[in-house]
């Protein structure tokens, strides 16, 4: 996908092989329960783009990825057995607590040094305001490269070709 070609050591960590099942399971839910397949991008990214292009609280997605937490709108957990539901601002904030801490599933560093408190502390108050948010953490980076690399790996599509670049651009034009 995108993120390999963007960042080569994209989920580079992740050495376990798949499933022994894995393409028998695939096969079944594409023959018996029309499945789609997905090219270019992840299931995340087409989980999120099918959710965000229904009416509101027509859908669930049924993930533990944490991932979708920035995503709108109902989410059930099944290991967990949890219903809840996301609003733009908390997938938004979830994000760019993502950007600040990194996530070690996917080998994104984040800023160095940088947990869950300190984050929560660089975006204390900062809830809503996109612009803000993005302006604390693009300070807490202290430059753009690794900021826009990490965004782009982490940024869940909420349409086709939804890049976090032209997102980034259109948010530092105004920062």
């Amino acid at each position: 996908a995108f993120r390999r070609q963007v960042y080569p050591e994209y989920k580079a960590n992740r050495v376990a092989p798949r499933p022994v099942h894995y393409h028998f399971i695939r096969k079944l839910l594409v023959d018996e329960y029309e499945a789609e397949i997905v090219s270019g991008i992840e299931a995340d990214d087409a989980l999120a783009i099918h959710q965000l292009s229904l009416p509101k609280g027509s859908s669930v997605i049924v993930s533990i990825d944490k991932d979708l937490a920035q995503i709108e709108g109902n989410h059930y957990n099944f290991v967990k057995g949890e219903m809840s539901t996301v609003t733009v601002n908390e997938g938004l904030h979830y994000f760019y607590t993502q950007l600040l801490t990194g996530d070690s599933a996917d080998n994104i560093k984040g800023v160095w040094k940088c947990g869950p408190v300190k984050a929560a502390a660089i975006l204390a108050g900062l809830e809503g305001n996109e612009q803000a948010m993005f302006n604390a953490v693009r300070e807490a980076y202290g430059q753009d490269d690794e900021l826009k690399l990490n965004g782009r790996c982490l940024w869940i599509y909420k349409k086709p070709e939804d890049d976090w670049l032209h997102h980034f651009n259109q948010l530092i034009s105004t920062a």
